[in-house]
């Protein structure tokens, strides 16, 4: 994520809105060697970023695989969020809700992502 801030000029986010746009570049460059790896709906409410995923290429690639758990991708997600927006905003308290996985039977992944700026 600091790679991307700084190919885009920026040592942090400028707030929630931005840290999307910045996620969005990183999640493109990450994964634009999968075509279609992923369909997702990202919304942002007030301080609070719902990301909604109903394809995701981790889960797919687990299932081929016959993995015992195709939940393990589903633990990494959950965190890898947290993390990525903590780092973009570092000005920021950031929570992370996980709602639902599909790796854990749920028919799309939610995450609930709260970004509150902290009074100096």
């Amino acid at each position: 994520m600091r790679f991307t801030l700084g190919a885009l000029g920026k040592k942090k986010a400028d707030d929630l809105p931005d840290a999307l746009a910045v996620w969005q570049t990183y999640a493109h460059q990450l994964f634009c060697s999968i075509p279609d790896a992923f369909e997702m709906e990202q919304v942002i409410e007030g301080d609070t970023l719902r990301m909604v995923l109903t394809k995701c290429a981790v889960l797919e690639g687990s299932k081929r695989a016959k993995l015992e758990r195709t939940d393990q991708g589903c633990i990494a997600c959950a965190v890898a969020h947290g993390t990525w927006f903590k780092s973009l905003l570092p000005d920021y308290d950031v929570t992370t809700e996980t709602i639902s996985q599909m790796g854990k039977g749920d028919l799309k992944c939610e995450y609930q992502i709260r970004a509150t700026k902290r009074s100096d």
